[in-house]
């Protein structure tokens, strides 16, 4: 072959083509498993943690811990009768003042406003037979939770009559016996306050006994 020739050309077969791997990304779903899983483990951790306490309040205490109900008090001494009736004969010359003492029983006023009651010294013309004192049948102590909505009620003067007063709606209920008398609890028949029983020691002290009914609902029995 002669220099002044040309080689023919060698026909190259080109390359086959050859797709880019791609790095694998991690699948969607892999998160979601993970927080699956740890979703399970902290319930799995959560039950195991509620039975423990289970069992230690069972060991404990013999039953499953309860809501604590506050304790209700044991009969207690609300006031001097010889405080009252000096005050009592201090008052005479106002027939406007009606001597009396607030008092929380048979629950403190953390648990409820509810039960707060009035402690009278009745005049001495409302009492049947006064008779000498101190003596038990001198006083009288209600709830004063009025039964129409729940106002608290004060001891006052209306149209001349001793009365338990409701300074909200205008319900009145009488001094001796707590009976609505006038205003919407007596409109709608309603019952009448609480009584809180009393008796007096031999230290002349008025101690309160027991409650008849309800604050807020009243009491059955006039």
């Amino acid at each position: 072959m002669s220099t002044g020739e040309k080689k023919p050309a060698q026909a190259t077969t080109p390359p086959p083509s050859v797709t880019p791997v791609q790095p694998r990304q991690a699948s969607s779903s892999q998160p979601a498993k993970k927080a699956l899983v740890s979703r399970r483990t902290f319930l799995r951790v959560a039950v195991g943690a509620s039975t423990a306490l289970a069992a230690a309040s069972m060991a404990t205490s013999g039953k499953i811990l309860e809501p604590l109900i506050p304790r209700r008090k044991d009969p207690e001494v609300i006031a001097s009768a010889v405080d009252m009736e000096n005050d009592y004969a201090t008052s005479k010359a106002d027939p406007n003042v009606i001597v009396s003492r607030f008092f929380y029983w048979p629950y403190d006023e953390s648990v409820s406003p509810y039960y707060r009651n009035i402690l009278v010294r009745l005049p001495d013309e409302l009492v049947p037979d006064p008779g000498p004192t101190p003596s038990i049948t001198h006083y009288a102590a209600f709830n004063t939770t009025c039964v129409h909505l729940r106002c608290l009620v004060n001891p006052g003067i209306a149209d001349t009559q001793y009365r338990l007063l409701c300074p909200c709606h205008g319900s009145q209920y009488g001094l001796v016996n707590a009976v609505p008398v006038k205003g919407p609890a007596f409109d709608l028949g309603l019952r009448p306050l609480p009584r809180i029983k009393l008796s007096l020691d031999a230290s002349n002290q008025i101690v309160a006994e027991d409650i008849d009914g309800e604050p807020g609902i009243g009491r059955s029995q006039v």
